[in-house]
């Protein structure tokens, strides 16, 4: 069809086919001589369906015509309707093309809001029977996570995701409190580095960049068209842009073994595509995951780098600056969580990590407003943290705790970290022992827990402060 078009009509336009989907996108400065273009076009598809007996199906959702408008085009401006085969073609605000929803404005708006729909509904299938002590665990909970959500936010997200994330703010953050099931609201960074679920903006980041890579490498359509928009003063895909950009000049940093990558970061700018070989575009899986790794753990210390008066954002911290220190990739055979744990064992692990759990003293005070209940519930000793139930209290001391504290002062005097930060070696471990045996001290904190749970309830008139139960 393309073939016989007229030569007047043919620079003004562009065929896209997949399959059975066509798409024909005309543009011109000017909006009545674009009508007039994409009439000519419908005019000449007719004679071109009427001559290779074909039949163009008019019909709503079928065919359609959109505008795709500029901020110098104003909405009084009325244009007639398209005609094929007699049948008149109807405008559109937006539409759908190989499952995204294009509107008129181009701000995927409509596309973010429909991709939020499905995923509350898919995450509400996945945790229908799931809470903090009962149901999926949590290395389940993130395999279906990535294989049913997260492949749909990815489906050509560097197109439309980056000016919407703040769509799916509030489904990431549900997202993350069931996972961790946490009671109270957890350090989304700490968590995210536990379970090893990167934040939307790092996931899309890295999509872009194993997309562009793609691009520059086959040297085709999509190349040359990311050549001009590269060289234009357009610059609606900076951000893209600078992402492949910023991923090459690191490649080429490691490849010259160059201490400071920092530094070679800063001449990103000085990337020329068409000088680039072939060659310099690809990357394999351990390239990518390291350089995911690098550009999420810089996020956090830039978040947390002007201090801050929470505990929790300073160990957020010291946990990412000790990960970007270490020659070592984060993998599911680091993980912390695997297939054979609870989900009740899952949530008490991570809440002797993120600290904010109604299983600790301070937490209760603070929840409460009552500073009474501020004590260990074992030993009694005021300021009951995390920290304090897992390697300090004298209450709790059997052979999980013996083996932990001796296995984590030799991990942290090997890596020179302080020992008071143990979440970072548990996460990111140097020993292979550490967090089976971090495991092993959860379970037995767990059944001193429930044998709290378990005692009959007493008055304000009992004595709780002479009353102590030891370990069993």
């Amino acid at each position: 069809m393309m073939k016989d078009m007229p030569t007047t009509v043919k620079t003004w336009i562009s065929c896209f086919k997949f399959a059975d989907d066509g798409t024909i996108l005309i543009t011109h400065e000017n909006l009545q001589t674009c009508y007039q273009l994409a009439q000519q076009v419908c005019d000449h598809l007719t004679t071109w369906c009427v001559k290779n007996k074909l039949v163009i199906n008019c019909d709503i959702n079928k065919t359609e015509a959109i505008i795709l408008k500029t901020k110098a085009l104003s909405n009084d401006i009325r244009i007639p309707d398209l005609i094929i085969n007699k049948k008149c073609i109807r405008y559109v605000k937006s539409t759908k093309v190989l499952g995204v929803i294009i509107d008129e404005s181009l701000c995927f708006k409509d596309h973010a809001e429909q991709k939020l729909k499905e995923c509350n509904r898919k995450w509400g299938m996945i945790i229908r029977t799931t809470n903090r002590n009962h149901g999926l665990n949590v290395r389940s909970l993130c395999l279906l996570l990535k294989t049913i959500i997260l492949t749909k936010l990815h489906y050509a997200s560097p197109l439309w995701l980056e000016n919407n994330l703040g769509t799916f703010k509030s489904f990431w953050n549900k997202v993350i409190m069931k996972i961790s099931g946490a009671t109270l609201n957890p350090n989304r960074a700490l968590v995210e580095m536990t379970v090893q679920l990167p934040p939307l903006h790092v996931q899309l980041e890295i999509i872009t960049v194993k997309f562009l890579c793609k691009a520059l490498s086959d040297r085709d359509f999509v190349t040359s068209t990311l050549l001009q928009v590269d060289g234009s003063l357009y610059k609606e895909f900076f951000s893209q842009l600078l992402a492949i950009k910023k991923f090459l000049t690191y490649k080429q940093a490691c490849k010259e073994n160059k201490n400071e990558i920092q530094g070679a970061l800063r001449s990103v700018n000085l990337i020329d595509f068409t000088q680039s070989d072939e060659v310099s575009h690809w990357y394999n899986n351990s390239e990518i995951s390291k350089y995911q790794q690098k550009i999420w753990m810089e996020d956090i210390i830039r978040k947390y780098s002007f201090g801050s008066s929470s505990d929790t954002n300073a160990k957020c911290y010291e946990i990412a600056s000790y990960i970007l220190q270490r020659d070592k990739i984060m993998s599911t055979s680091s993980s912390l969580f695997n297939h054979s744990t609870t989900k009740k064992e899952d949530s008490h692990m991570l809440d002797y990590i993120h600290s904010n759990s109604l299983l600790f003293g301070h937490c209760r005070a603070a929840v409460n407003k009552d500073p009474s209940e501020d004590s260990c519930p074992f030993c009694h000793a005021s300021q009951d943290t995390a920290y304090h139930q897992l390697l300090e209290c004298h209450e709790l001391k059997d052979n999980t705790f013996h083996l932990l504290t001796s296995e984590l002062y030799l991990a942290t005097q090997q890596a020179g970290t302080p020992y008071e930060n143990y979440a970072a070696e548990i996460i990111f471990p140097n020993s292979p022992h550490i967090q089976q045996l971090f495991i092993n001290r959860i379970q037995f904190l767990i059944s001193q827990h429930d044998f709290i749970d378990s005692l009959p309830h007493h008055s304000k008139d009992d004595d709780l402060n002479n009353t102590k139960y030891r370990a069993v």
